[in-house]
């Protein structure tokens, strides 16, 4: 795959919520994604930045009393 050039992309934080649990958030190498996808978002970087994105999530949750 020389020369293939991908463009910047955003993860939604809907991807992170699980859909079938209450309060349950996921990050990194746990998120769903095809082959392609998974081979980008996996990486450390990613990863870190979705990790935050959680736990931000979760602390303005637990601040609100809301669920996630």
């Amino acid at each position: 795959m020389d020369g293939v050039r991908a463009k910047p992309y955003q993860i939604p934080l809907r991807a992170l919520i699980a859909k079938d649990r209450s309060n349950l958030m996921m990050a990194g190498r746990c998120i769903s994604g095809d082959f392609f996808a998974h081979a980008s978002y996996r990486v450390t970087g990613n990863a870190v930045a979705m990790g935050e994105a959680a736990g931000a999530t979760a602390a303005a949750a637990a601040k609100e009393g809301r669920l996630l």
